[in-house]
This record gives structure tokens, sequence and C-alpha cells, in this order.
């Protein structure tokens, strides 16, 4: 009974000791890492700046994820590439019929229907663009989650590649655009 209380009280005295050990290595760390991390600063680092440092430093992997990305989204469909242009065309017909054909919107008290058609696009191109950007970005981190896992490589160009795809594709709408403003 006698060394069953001792060792009790020595496992007591070393938990004791352990965990004081841990608090004060805890808050010496704290400190230093509060002293380090919070500091007062009154220069303002634009927000573009650190997003243009990874296009710069990563431009040959961001054009190679972009390149593929674009192949991958038209191959193996009949048109290829076509569709982004077609895409845009389509969807401007569309919303020009229901908007300016149905609902008689017009652009101006002397716009006609092709005038309010230009106009919508305008605003739709760089809309399409940010929404897809937004969305496939989201999720894609979770949908290349082997590669996140298994290569060392900077995480942030999965949504950059994806944003610079959108941007890609828009500026294939915006040659449709050009084209119908030449032809109006």
């Amino acid at each position: 009974m006698g060394q069953d209380n001792a060792r009790g009280i020595i496992f007591a005295a070393r938990f004791y000791h352990q965990t004081r050990l841990k608090s004060y290595l805890i808050n010496v760390y704290d400190d230093q890492v509060q002293s380090t991390t919070h500091y007062q600063s009154n220069a303002k680092i634009p927000l573009w700046r650190p997003a243009l440092n990874l296009l710069r430093e990563h431009r040959g992997l961001i054009r190679s994820m972009v390149q593929r990305e674009l192949s991958s989204r038209y191959k193996g469909s009949l048109m290829g590439l076509g569709w982004a242009i077609i895409s845009p065309a389509v969807m401007i017909v569309i919303f020009t019929i229901i908007f300016s054909g149905i609902f008689g919107a017009r652009f101006g008290n002397t716009g006609g229907h092709l005038s309010f058609a230009v106009y919508l696009f305008c605003g739709l191109l760089p809309w399409t663009a940010f929404s897809e950007s937004v969305q496939r970005a989201t999720n894609s981190l979770l949908e290349n989650i082997n590669l996140v896992k298994r290569v060392v490589f900077p995480v942030e160009a999965l949504p950059v590649n994806l944003a610079l795809a959108a941007v890609v594709t828009q500026l294939l709408g915006t040659i449709v655009l050009l084209i119908a403003h030449v032809i109006l």
C-alpha cells in the first residue's frame, strides 16, 4: 500500500511539473508570436500585388493549366473551341428575343432590337465570366484534392487558372460582340 501511494505521489508531481512546463512554454510561444505577428504599420499593400507576384513567379504552370482547362472543356465536342464563339452568340439571341421582343425593352428612345442586343451583351459578357470564375473557383480545391495532397505547388494557382480560362472565353465572346457591333 505504501509503494502504491508513493508511485501515485510521484506520478502526480511529474504530471504537475509537466503541465506547468507546458503552460509556461505555451505562454512564452504566444508572447513571441504576438510580438512578431501583431505589429503596427501604416504601409498599405495593394490587394493586387500578391496576385501579380503569383502570376509572375508561376506563369509557366498557370499557362499550361489554362491551356489544359480550355482543351479539356471543349475536348470531344463536334465543333471544339467554336463553342466558345457559338455559345455567346446563341445566348445573346435568346436574351434579345426574350427581353427586347417579348418584354419590349429598348436602349434609348430610338433604339431598336439590335442596339439593345449589343447593350445587353456588353453587360452579359463580364457577368458570365465573373460568375463562371467564382462558381468554378470555389470548388477547385475539392475537384483537385489528389493534386493538392500529393504534389507541392502553389495551391492559389488552381482558382487563378479557372479565372483566367473564363477570361479567355470572355475574350472570344468579345470577338462576337465586335463582329455584331460592326455588322450593326
